[in-house]
């Protein structure tokens, strides 16, 4: 584990105020019903199931995904990038996955992580951007329902807003492909819905829907969207519109 704490402190980026908790208050954010987002480097999109147990040495994960995701679980050992959201921040660490049950329970069991980090960006500052995006959120059983185009409406390093012609419940998963991100490219990640505000349009209802990335990027592609929005924010002062 002494390398994954080595490495796990040297990935997050300047603008992110990232604080390692460890002993047995790392423990005290992976409390019984939180969402829990996991992936490794051979997923193309993290999983998403809720902690139903947390002791020293194991998490017990209830997981929401298909029969046929799920008998494909990873093999024992395999590293997990996982991400825990918080009221105002996102609780991120590395385990090791160790076994799941048999079906139609749906349990992974994860070794407990020796540090966790408490990840918030320092400053909030969200860019304002107009962009075309598709959104794609995830059912009851954790599947996903029919991609959607829609219209983003600002962005920072931890989430992003967008208008939904629906509601969207808080805590429901969602998959955000943004198809040309300026300074960046294709931009693709999963969120968790933290608000739902509706706004009246002339004559119609739609509804502006916030949520928290959780997905794992690599040192190197939070770098290219720290980037991508410093080139959006100074595109947006030049137009004189200022920042939120």
């Amino acid at each position: 584990m002494g390398k994954t704490e080595e490495k796990g402190n040297t990935e997050w980026p300047h603008t992110v105020d990232s604080r390692p908790i460890t002993g047995q208050e790392r423990l005290d954010p992976l409390s019984e019903g939180k969402g829990i987002f996991l992936i490794n480097d051979a997923m193309e999109q993290s999983v998403k199931g809720h902690l139903i147990d947390t002791t020293e040495d194991l998490l017990t994960c209830r997981m929401q995904m298909d029969d046929s995701v799920y008998v494909n679980s990873p093999e024992s050992g395999t590293l997990l990038h996982c991400a825990v959201p918080g009221e105002s921040c996102t609780y991120r660490f590395e385990a090791y996955y160790q076994a799941s049950n048999a079906l139609p329970e749906k349990l992974w069991y994860i070794k407990s992580p020796a540090v966790v980090y408490r990840e918030q960006n320092r400053n909030f500052v969200r860019v304002p951007a107009i962009l075309p995006m598709i959104v794609r959120f995830r059912n009851a059983y954790g599947g996903s329902r029919e991609p959607r185009e829609t219209t983003m409406v600002d962005i920072s390093v931890n989430g992003i807003c967008f208008i939904s012609p629906e509601a969207s419940a808080e805590n429901s998963s969602v998959e955000i492909l943004i198809p040309e991100l300026p300074g960046f490219g294709e931009f693709r990640t999963m969120a968790i819905v933290s608000r739902c505000q509706e706004k009246k349009v002339l004559n119609h209802i739609v509804y502006h829907v916030g949520a928290m990335f959780t997905e794992h990027l690599a040192p190197k592609d939070k770098i290219r969207l720290e980037k991508a929005l410093a080139q959006l924010q100074r595109e947006y002062l030049r137009r004189g519109m200022g920042i939120r």
